[in-house]
């Protein structure tokens, strides 16, 4: 039979370690909630604007979109350095961000700024933002491995 004692040791215990956790977790969790910020509100204006490019000549607008000229060096190299920034300094920084923190934020920021996006413009445009998806993914997993390069790797664990 378990006497009062034990049992209230055992809770002030369990409390303990959670708060120890949430103690360390802390800094990650400011970290992941800024970065998630300003992810949000730059994949939202990448992608009304080149859902607006896609969109305009079905709105009555008959100028021709020049789509080589985002295909450009310059324009890419931008977009690249706009969407990945983030990414690569806290990977370069802090040695504990991993790719999977970086995952935890990217592809929720990038999900809500495409609902947003679909509500906006309409459910019709869902294949074009999963297309968009692949870009913008891709450059935070580079970004990352970038600024991750001068850390050691580290192993690889499955109990997250």
């Amino acid at each position: 039979m378990l006497d009062s004692e034990n049992i209230q040791e055992e809770l002030e215990s369990r409390i303990g370690e959670r708060i120890d956790k949430v103690r360390d977790a802390w800094p990650k969790l400011v970290l992941g909630l800024l970065l998630f910020t300003v992810m949000f509100f730059t994949y939202r204006h990448y992608i009304y604007g080149l859902l607006r490019l896609m969109v305009q000549p079905a709105t009555g607008n008959n100028e021709p979109i020049d789509v080589n000229s985002w295909l450009t060096f310059p324009v890419l190299l931008k977009f690249f350095l706009i969407n990945g920034w983030p990414f690569a300094l806290l990977a370069f920084f802090d040695k504990d961000w991993s790719s999977a923190n970086a995952a935890k934020v990217a592809f929720p920021a990038f999900a809500i700024a495409s609902a947003n996006a679909i509500h906006h413009f309409g459910l019709h445009q869902c294949p074009r933002i999963l297309v968009l998806s692949a870009p913008f993914l891709a450059v935070a997993a580079i970004s990352h491995a970038l600024g991750a390069w001068r850390h050691p790797a580290k192993p690889i664990r499955f109990d997250d």
